[in-house]
């Protein structure tokens, strides 16, 4: 086999064929800025032979909380073991980058026709307008190169991120060998394309660039709450080209979901070290509107570019960048071929598909050997397989036509693999799948792998096969030892052996097995005779923390969709692939040919598709694996994780008079969201009409402070009057059982406060408020006391209509609406007056937070439900109007159901939930309410000091009373992560979530047939 190792390209000599195959990864008729991730990029390698020992993987991740990504380095073995453990880049390139200064990092972008360093100056004037004002744009874009001194809560109050480098979802690094100075390639949902030293002790960005046609989309980067974008996500691919008669290396990248258009830059000199300098490197740029910035029709039909381009010598002579028009164009599956110097339009091929159809990645190869592409074979969202005749010398004669449609008729989201067929032709193997938008996550229908044979011209006379040969897939698993040390590993086998007949038969379909499982994005290829693809299942839930998803690497005969003649996984690790990699069937080896795996469990989460990498004796698969799932935050970015809280005052008016005319004096939907926080300082809110001068205007009267409901809000933690942060279940003893709390004598000794002594009145929750826990036991708690340590979330989930629908009356006011009739009602009353059991429970569980007159006696108060105060004390109905000065409530506002609490189908373990969005708003001059859930540190932030060490990152912030709070997070070799965080009053809180940054997963060794059975894809290169 002659291996071409210049770029992802491989020519298949021994039959003359060469494959050329691309990414792509989305769809139609859909919204690309909100489609789920589906699947992420693969990793990529130094080299595809790992026999020397020394080489690396390249593995990007992302993380949903603040949307970063990275990109490690890892050491692999020869025996193909990746070391995740030992970052050559420490933490990543993230945190290489993330100290690099924004005013040295080189950065270009392209105005109109011409590359130009990415600085305000240099940009046309509709660019700086897309970006701002004079005075923000140049913030902005300042941003988007990596100042931090705007972000929240400096400055012009931009979004604050954990890091500069964006999230890496579906761009799959490049690696580009550079005479002893290797350039990574990869583009981020930051904005940018980055170029990133690939050396062992690299990781910094040696410069980037901005795709011009972005510019108008950088200022989302900066809004808070941060609304996810895409930007640079799609595929790229570098090859060597001739320009204007010079040998250059050109990449070509599209922006995926980011938008409709891609971008080329010449890398012939990898390096550039200034900005005029990568400036110049700029090529051109395409969307569906314009070449360079000028006005075109060329391209109308382009849409989001979710394929990677194929770089090749096309019949005419040129050089030229083959692709998809990709997804959301209006008119039918187009393959365009374009001109790589210039961005010209050498081409459209448009099929005779339906409007609104959009073409996937194509796959194109050499017929005769002579160095260019003669044919390119696409599938598209409608399911329909295309052939493109390329082999004219004159692009006038190029042609499409229909070659298969899909039955069902489902979305072919890939390449093609491209191999040679015995008879004569080529086999085409693919799948069929997409996850575009949130209703493909639930899809549970039944998707197929297919093998098409577009076969040679038949004799005259000859009927032409027309049907596909089927093979069932099913699972069975495999175990190896002796009990009781038992491993047993997921595994499929094919049931059937049906042989095909090409006098008949066009090909094969095999349905996959488990209902939502699809094959999605590229690239699945061909070696030794099976076809590789890696299938994922979306729909299935399973329990965290082992994230939702399965994903299954399968080979099938690329002939016959059905099993090898021979075991190929290496299903027992004992590096030797015989008999002993059989199924069993009732104990005794399987020797039939459903006694093979041909598939097994891979991991949960998404995965990539495979690479396939040497060893000495045999071959390994690896992947880039994600668990895809929400980390609650361990900083603040918008309030508590997972949801949101709301707050209502409630006073009498006129203020001072014992009549309380209003349901709630004032209410606020989603206020840890609008003001990024997570408490209220009821002494200088971030909405003053939650000041305690608003219902006491006088600095000297004095008031008494109860607490109701703190069993059902145990997360919430106050500070009265200075004494520091204490959990609401312990202030003041109100909710221990002790006589003396019992008979209510406590409360005539209570402190009396006045505005001009409370010096302090706030409340707080961490981010993870809503997670389930054991809060009771956390800082103190007696767990005996409280249900034996009951695990429920922290703050009580109800709905704002059940907590103030009461009327005005002093009865209503007094319960507070705790079990609103059914239906729910839509005025503001009247709510129930029970006063037994829970349904005694005031404002529907929500914390209370209740302000008394000095005067109040412990006549006057009951427990709210007799003989348990951990429910807390309140003022007796007799006495509420004229003794109540003010009451504070906050709850989880759940927008997962309508339950209120005590109803039937509420829980006090809900699921967490994606807030609404809302729009960030200014808080009150002065205000200081509590932000990042971080308790006892007071001021502002002096420092934030992260350390790494192997596994564990450590994150110390340091306030300016002194006082400090931590976050450790230790990666576990079982694939998740551990959470700890110490409060600055010494409280610690401990979860266990699956990993946000994923890992790189191990496929089974396998045995390497050293004379393929067909060409490979240029993702199993193995470089000889």
């Amino acid at each position: 086999m002659n291996i071409h190792l210049s770029t992802r390209h491989v020519r298949w000599a021994g039959l003359g064929l060469a494959v050329l195959a691309g990414l792509v990864l989305a769809a139609t008729a859909f919204t690309p800025a909100s489609q789920p991730t589906g699947s992420i990029s693969q990793v990529e390698v130094t080299d595809y032979n790992l026999t020397s020992g020394y080489e690396l993987v390249y593995k990007t991740d992302y993380e949903k909380v603040n949307w970063t990504g990275n990109v490690h380095a890892y050491p692999v073995s020869a025996s193909g073991t990746v070391n995740t453990s030992a970052d050559f880049w420490s933490d990543g390139a993230n945190s290489v980058i993330n100290q690099q200064s924004y005013t040295s990092r080189i950065i270009v972008t392209m105005n109109g026709s011409s590359g130009v360093p990415f600085e305000w100056a240099n940009l046309s004037a509709a660019q700086q307008t897309a970006l701002g004002t004079a005075t923000t744009g140049p913030q902005i874009l300042n941003f988007v190169r990596g100042d931090r001194s705007n972000e929240t809560p400096n400055g012009a109050n931009f979004r604050a991120r954990a890091a500069t480098l964006g999230d890496i979802l579906h761009s799959r690094p490049y690696y580009l060998a550079n005479n002893g100075n290797p350039v990574l390639f990869v583009g981020a949902n930051d904005g940018m394309l980055h170029a990133i030293d690939a050396r062992t002790n690299g990781g910094s960005e040696l410069w980037a660039y901005v795709p011009s046609m972005l510019i108008p989309n950088l200022t989302k980067l900066t809004v808070s709450p941060y609304v996810h974008t895409y930007f640079v996500d799609g595929g790229l691919n570098v090859g060597n080209v001739t320009i204007n008669s010079a040998a250059r290396t050109v990449l070509v990248s599209e922006l995926g979901a980011g938008g409709q258009g891609l971008f080329a830059l010449d890398v012939t000199n990898p390096i550039p070290t200034s900005e005029n300098k990568a400036a110049a490197n700029a090529l051109w740029e395409i969307t569906n509107t314009t070449i360079n910035g000028v006005a075109s029709t060329s391209y109308a039909n382009l849409g989001y570019t979710y394929g990677t381009p194929v770089i090749a010598k096309a019949n005419t002579g040129q050089s030229v960048v083959v692709i998809g028009n990709g997804y959301n164009a209006t008119g039918a599956s187009t393959l365009y071929v374009i001109d790589a110097g210039s961005g010209a339009l050498i081409k459209a091929i448009t099929t005779s598909g339906a409007p609104n159809g959009g073409l996937s990645s194509p796959g194109c190869y050499d017929a005769n050997g002579d160095g260019t592409i003669d044919y390119c074979y696409a599938g598209d969202i409608d399911g329909k397989l295309w052939k493109f005749d390329l082999s004219s010398a004159s692009a006038a004669s190029w042609s499409a036509k229909l070659l298969y449609t899909t039955s069902p008729a489902q979305a072919i989201t890939m390449a093609p693999s491209i191999t040679a067929h015995p008879n004569g032709g080529v086999m085409l193997n693919f799948g069929t799948g997409r996850v575009f938008a949130t209703a493909d996550s639930t899809d549970v229908g039944t998707y197929y792998a297919y093998g098409i044979w577009d076969y040679p011209p038949l004799p005259n006379g000859t009927t032409a096969p027309s049907t596909l040969l089927t093979q069932t897939l099913q699972e069975n698993d495999y175990s190896f030892g002796t009990s009781p040390n038992v491993t047993t590993t997921r595994a499929r086998v094919v049931t059937t052996s049906n042989t095909p007949n090409w006098a008949v038969n066009l090909g094969w379909q095999v349905a996959l097995p488990t209902a939502g499982e699809r094959i999605v994005s590229d690239t699945v290829f061909t070696s030794s005779g099976r076809f590789y693809f890696m299938s994922t299942n979306p729909t299935i839930t399973n329990t965290s923390p082992v994230p939702n998803g399965e994903n299954w690497l399968t080979e099938l005969n690329y002939l016959t969709g059905g099993a090898p003649s021979a075991p190929f996984f290496d299903m027992n690790g004992d590096l030797v692939v015989n008999a002993a990699d059989r199924v069993s069937t009732n104990g005794t080896l399987n020797t039939t040919s459903s006694g093979i795996p041909v598939s097994r469990f891979i991991d949960n989460g998404v995965t990539s598709q495979p690479i396939l990498v040497q060893l000495a004796t045999l071959n390994t698969t690896l992947y880039n694996q994600n668990p895809d799932v929400t980390i609650p935050a361990t900083s603040n970015s918008t309030g508590v994780a997972g949801g949101h809280f709301d707050v209502d005052i409630y006073y009498p008016s006129p203020v001072g008079s014992t009549t309380w005319t209003y349901k709630t004096a004032h209410h606020v939907h989603q206020y840890d969201k609008i003001y990024d926080v997570t408490g209220v300082n009821m002494l200088a809110a971030s909405d003053i009409a939650f000041d305690i001068n608003n219902p006491i205007p006088s600095t000297t009267t004095g008031f008494k402070i109860l607490l109701q409901n703190q069993y059902l809000n145990p997360a919430v933690q106050i500070n009265v009057g200075g004494q520091g942060y204490t959990p609401v279940k312990l202030f003041q003893g109100q909710a221990a059982t002790t006589s003396e709390l019992l008979n209510g004598a406590w409360f005539d000794t209570a402190p009396i406060y006045t505005r001009s002594n409370i010096s302090t009145l706030v409340f707080n929750m961490p981010v993870t408020a809503f997670q389930p826990q054991d809060w009771w036991t956390l800082a103190g708690g007696d767990s005996t006391i409280y249900a034996a340590g009951s695990v429920r979330v922290g703050l009580q989930p109800t709905q704002t209509n059940c907590v103030n629908a009461g009327s005005s009356t002093a009865t209503d006011l007094y319960y507070q609406a705790v079990v609103p009739p059914s239906p729910l009602p839509t005025t503001n009353g009247p709510g129930t007056t029970s006063t037994t059991g829970v349904n005694a429970l005031r404002h529907n569980g929500a914390l209370v937070i209740q302000l008394t007159k000095s005067n109040t006696t412990s006549a006057m108060i009951e427990e709210q439900i007799a003989g348990q105060p951990e429910y807390g004390w309140r003022v007796k109905a007799a006495y509420y109007n004229a003794q109540v000065l003010a009451e504070w409530t906050t709850f989880w506002h759940y927008t997962g159901n309508n339950y209120c609490f005590s109803t039937t189908g509420w829980t006090d373990n809900p699921p967490l939930v994606t807030p609404q969005a809302v729009t960030g708003q200014t808080p009150a001059a002065g205000s200081s309410d509590p932000r990042g859930g971080y308790f006892g540190g007071s001021g502002s932030v002096v420092s934030t000091v992260t350390t790494v060490k192997n596994n564990v990152t450590t994150t110390v912030t340091t306030y300016a009373d002194g006082t400090t709070s931590s976050v450790t997070t230790t990666a576990n070799s079982n694939g998740t992560i551990t959470v700890t965080t110490v409060a600055a009053n010494g409280s610690t809180t401990t979860n266990t979530y699956a990993n946000p940054s994923g890992t790189v997963v191990g496929g089974a060794n396998e045995t390497r047939n050293q004379v393929s059975t067909g060409a490979i894809s240029w993702n199993e290169l193995l470089h000889n």
